[in-house]
């Protein structure tokens, strides 16, 4: 087998995606890994330039943690997997944001749950999160010591 470039497998998963029409809404490319069978890419659906997230239940539940997962080997795809949704964006629906980000940093490490000590946040970002209801809702995302924590914006 071939070895597969990050660069060939991109551009090969664009091409594919391309080809499914019923992807309606915005995607992202959020992550690449080597496996054992093949590289696998993974993109995920933003609206408004905000990135969408799944929950914990949403994830357990479809065993994906990612909206799009293509396996590419040997130039050319070998596993597709999508999560089908349509986001339609609701001018009537006004998120109010009041946890400052100072906030939403103190709750995170507060509300970690390892056991080892808290050496950094690598990570912190709002966006929405998605549950597998109808809607979806403002959070922060902060990444400490590897392990995300989803916050309220709202208070």
């Amino acid at each position: 087998s071939t070895e597969q470039t990050l660069s060939s497998a991109y551009t090969i998963s664009q091409n594919f995606l391309q080809k499914d029409m019923y992807i309606t809404n915005d995607i992202y490319l959020s992550g690449a890994e080597t496996r054992n069978d093949g590289l696998a890419l993974y993109y995920d659906y933003a609206v408004d330039d905000v990135p969408v997230e799944f929950s914990e239940d949403l994830t357990e539940e479809t065993g994906m943690s990612h909206a799009i997962e293509i396996v590419v080997s040997n130039d050319g795809v070998k596993r597709y997997k999508r999560y089908v949704a349509e986001f339609a964006k609701d001018d009537t629906v006004t998120a109010k944001i009041n946890v400052d980000m100072i906030s939403a940093w103190d709750n995170a490490i507060m509300n970690y749950k390892g056991t080892d000590v808290v050496t950094s946040v690598e990570d912190m970002a709002i966006g929405y999160y998605m549950d597998g209801e109808s809607d979806i809702f403002i959070k922060w995302f902060t990444t400490v010591n590897g392990t995300v924590i989803v916050g309220d914006t709202y208070n």
